[in-house]
């Protein structure tokens, strides 16, 4: 089966640790992060596959519904988890796949998740293939340095794209030199799985899989010899997010 990933937002540590509890004993379903604070948890969302938030109502700083209305991915499913009953008729009515009410039984979440289980393979069946890029297998066709040759690229393959003039230079992780295309920069990057790729300059975007460090507006990427260069974090906040999360 499937494995969903989920996130957990909710303003109080003790509810977040008795759920996370019982999550683990729903196969189908990972935990991948916790929030108290739903200002990161928007960050988070911006620049992770995430499938499902089981939301609180009340989260200090914003409500529950205000954090709907901020969610960057329009995929990404709600099942509310709340101590007051009266955010139920509400919730339904935003679409949120379940709400369950505080403190909730073992039985209770695992009907919650199977509801999620089958409204997601039923009306998005192509979330399936989107939880990894080692799944995705979508290429480009590059025109390669004879007549009528092609080289295939495939997306997961790729370390990073810069336009260099009036060609776009694709590097991959063969080591070779980079397939050219004479694409618009613009006609590449709208092909991609943009979750998995951050504009880090105006002219360069970068897989998140091989990335490894950022200094003073260099990112060094796995597999890689020199740096490439960044933009300066304001006039990339997609960049700055991923830069900001996951931090220990």
């Amino acid at each position: 089966m499937k494995q969903w990933l989920a996130i957990i937002v909710d303003d109080q540590q003790s509810s977040i640790d008795a759920l996370t509890e019982k999550m683990h004993e729903i196969e189908s379903v990972k935990v991948l992060k916790t929030f108290t604070d739903p200002i990161k948890a928007l960050t988070f969302l911006r620049v992770n596959p995430i499938d499902l938030v089981f939301l609180d109502m009340e989260l200090g700083k914003m409500t529950g519904f205000s954090f709907m209305n901020s969610m960057p991915r329009k995929h990404c499913k709600v099942i509310i988890f709340s101590a007051f009953a009266q955010f139920e008729d509400p919730g339904f009515e935003r679409n949120v796949i379940d709400f369950l009410l505080k403190p909730v039984s073992q039985t209770r979440l695992k009907w919650s998740v199977q509801r999620l289980n089958e409204n997601l393979l039923l009306n998005h069946p192509e979330l399936t293939n989107l939880d990894s890029l080692d799944h995705c297998y979508n290429f480009f066709q590059v025109a390669g340095d004879r007549r009528n040759m092609r080289v295939m690229v495939h997306f997961k393959d790729i370390i990073y794209i810069r336009k260099v003039d009036r060609f776009v230079l694709i590097y991959q992780n063969d080591g070779l030199d980079p397939a050219i295309s004479r694409k618009s920069f613009r006609e590449i990057i709208d092909s991609l799985p943009m979750k998995y790729f951050i504009r880090c300059a105006q002219s360069t975007v970068f897989n998140i899989n091989y990335f490894h460090s950022y200094i003073d507006q260099s990112i060094r990427l796995n597999h890689v010899k020199e740096p490439i260069w960044s933009g300066k974090l304001y006039k990339y906040p997609e960049l700055r997010d991923f830069l900001e999360i996951n931090k220990i």
